[in-house]
């Protein structure tokens, strides 16, 4: 089986996360784990890598797209800014997950999320800078099958990170 992954940056700019993606040794890594293609939604960022086959594996870049419905569903493993949004779409999915925490960010809750995923078993999470250890050691077997319609649990933990008032 031919393994795909996709990274998301969401609707920002996250060129760190790009450029580590697309280095030599993440590609090496993926080729290593059967993945062969790697697809890049890079939004308002920036750098804007190559296209085409490093390391064994088949780059192809994005900014935007009307939805991204089909490469979550494409992918085996789906590598994501810390956006509630990607990560919920990404579980639901049912799509192996690492997040990526953008340390650019202010005020950023990204990593309260990803580490309440993580400690349920739903996702992995790292910075840029320990992508390539964090996808060395990743394995699919460890991570628990997210399953949508009971939200009360998400819901609670986004409740404590913001103040809503009626």
């Amino acid at each position: 089986m031919i393994k795909k992954t996709f990274v998301t940056v969401g609707s920002t700019q996250f060129d760190d996360l790009v450029k580590e993606v697309t280095n030599k040794d993440i590609l090496k890594t993926l080729h290593n784990k059967g993945y062969r293609f790697l697809t890049v939604q890079i939004g308002r960022g920036s750098y804007v890598p190559n296209e085409g086959v490093f390391e064994g594996v088949s780059v192809s870049v994005f900014r935007y797209k009307n939805s991204l419905e089909k490469d979550f569903r494409e992918a085996d493993l789906i590598i994501s800014h810390g956006g509630a949004g990607s990560c919920i779409e990404a579980l639901e999915a049912k799509k192996n997950l690492i997040i990526v925490i953008n340390h650019s960010l202010m005020h950023n809750h990204q990593t309260e999320l990803a580490d309440a995923l993580a400690e349920e078993g739903y996702a992995k999470w790292c910075y840029t800078n320990t992508l390539l250890t964090t996808l060395e050691e990743f394995n699919s077997r460890n991570i628990v099958e997210y399953i949508p319609g009971n939200p009360q649990k998400l819901t609670k933990y986004l409740d404590s990170l913001f103040i809503f008032k009626d």
